[in-house]
């Protein structure tokens, strides 16, 4: 989820940068609304689209969000902490042993602060919707236009409108500016601005963490204010110099409701000049032809592509193999240690990985018959792998059925961690089991990720770390960048899990 949403806030920025450089002086208003709501529907749904190999550094945005690890931060010691000796009795040293609670990765803490964030800009909006309903219901002065309901109270400041209601007190202003108000306003209502608004906090409630969503926010309601302003100079409803002093009358200092229309005095000096400027000619509609090569470059950049390679089932009955099947069998033997970046059965392996994510098993038993469980998907991002999918969710089910299927238990994506590692996080010691009675190497490293004992003693998994040790696990292997499991240990406190790695100490 992590992923997506960085690489949402990556479009996102991308699109609005070329719209202040090259489109926000351009008095192309409706052009203008649709691109900046198209930039908010672009945002998410282009990291989905996966395109073929094309270009060297293609996915590099995606390589570096990607690497939003899951690895814990890192923690300082507490205290510092003695060497035990060896000679002490377990059950002594258990009963000196403090709770120590399982590790929160780096992952994990972002993904709280990001829902409290989304949660109080939730109730924010609903605390919006609510004002303007009570405002609604108190109101006893209604009057029923041909498009909309004009709400007479003296409960606003200042005059908005809110899909077909329009809020006004008549006894702030005279005759003159009441009526270029309403005709302001009925303008907003026909055009539906309010939906724009609508998307754009619900935009910022999603985005929040990310400043140039409350940027585009503010280009969208600028935008339509634009729009508003031109239409009604252009049916000549209202005179220029009139109107343009009303709206110094009307203009507000206090903070309206963002989700209604408003009169915000932050943004009137850029109405009036816009107002001022001459219009457009339709020669500068070219500008946006250069959106097509900035949404392909975008696409290019933002998602990791995917390399299809036909792999063949050749039988002993065969004759020669294929020289596709033969181009593909020796790039998969010269990749070291059942590492594999590319995809065989693109289509199959997505929906096998998929399947295994949803824990599906009848899905996952019907794919393993045409589908071999050695192949990678890069389009859901993390784990791009069904083996290391289940191992991720502990399942030991679907992990022996991946086994059995004939999978390597050692086969992962490159830039994920292999299986044995992943269920050294999860914590299911069959399924740890499982692994190494296939042959997972206990010891085997990987950078950015570490060793299986590493994962285990991060996440205070005591059983599997005991099992990774007596399986020959080095308490002590260094992984640069990672550290060793002893390290860990001592930066946590664990003194429990610190005693069960001195037992192993060579």
């Amino acid at each position: 989820m992590l992923v997506i949403l960085l690489k949402a806030s990556f479009i996102l920025a991308v699109l609005l940068v070329f719209y202040k450089l090259f489109l926000e002086k351009e008095s192309f208003f409706s052009t203008n609304r649709v691109y900046l709501l198209a930039s908010l529907a672009l945002a998410f749904t282009l990291p989905y689209i996966v395109l073929p190999k094309m270009v060297n550094q293609q996915g590099l945005v995606s390589e570096l969000i990607e690497r939003v690890d899951t690895k814990p931060s890192a923690v300082a010691p507490i205290e510092k902490i003695e060497a035990l000796p060896n000679t002490e009795s377990t059950s002594k040293a258990e009963s000196e042993v403090q709770t120590v609670s399982t590790q929160r990765t780096l992952a994990d803490w972002l993904v709280l602060i990001y829902y409290f964030g989304v949660a109080i800009f939730f109730l924010n909006f609903i605390s919006q919707v609510i004002s303007i309903l009570l405002k609604v219901w108190k109101s006893h002065d209604k009057i029923e236009d041909e498009h909309a309901i004009i709400i007479n109270t003296p409960l606003v400041q200042e005059p908005c409108s809110f899909f077909h209601y329009i809020f006004i007190n008549p006894e702030s202003y005279d005759f003159e500016t009441y009526e270029q108000i309403l005709k302001h306003e009925k303008i907003h209502v026909s055009k539906r601005h309010s939906f724009d608004l609508l998307f754009s906090e619900l935009a910022v409630m999603v985005l929040w963490f990310n400043p140039l969503v409350w940027l585009w926010r503010k280009e969208v309601e600028k935008n339509i204010e634009y729009q508003t302003d031109d239409l009604l100079l252009e049916r000549k409803a209202v005179k220029r110099n009139s109107y343009q002093m009303n709206l110094l009358k009307v203009a507000t200092y206090t903070g309206p409701l963002t989700i209604t229309t408003n009169y915000n005095q932050s943004l009137l000096k850029q109405r009036i000049m816009k107002m001022n400027t001459k219009k457009s000619n339709n020669q500068s509609y070219w500008k946006y032809a250069f959106i097509a090569p900035l949404l392909f470059a975008t696409l290019l950049l933002t998602n990791n592509p995917v390399e299809t390679f036909a792999q063949e089932k050749i039988s002993q009955n065969n004759a020669e193999p294929t020289k596709e099947s033969t181009s593909v069998a020796n790039r998969a033997d010269a990749e070291p240690e059942n590492i594999r970046d590319f995809v065989f059965s693109t289509k199959g392996c997505r929906n096998l990985l998929r399947a295994v994510k949803s824990e599906k098993v009848e899905d996952i038993r019907t794919y393993l018959k045409n589908q071999d469980p050695d192949c990678t998907y890069t389009g859901d991002g993390e784990p791009r792998s069904p083996l290391v999918a289940a191992a991720r969710k502990g399942n030991y089910e679907i992990g022996k059925m991946i086994l059995e299927a004939g999978g390597d238990v050692e086969y992962h994506f490159s830039r994920d961690e292999s299986p044995l590692m992943a269920v050294s996080r999860s914590g299911n010691i069959e399924l740890a089991h499982l692994l190494l009675e296939y042959g997972a190497d206990v010891n085997k490293e990987s950078r950015g990720d570490g060793t299986a004992l590493i994962y285990a003693v991060r996440n205070n998994r005591y059983e599997i770390a005991e099992l990774l040790l007596e399986a020959g696990a080095d308490p002590y292997q260094n992984v640069p960048g990672d550290e060793y499991a002893m390290f860990h240990a001592r930066s946590s406190g664990n003194k429990k899990m610190i005693n069960l790695l001195k037992k192993y100490e060579k």
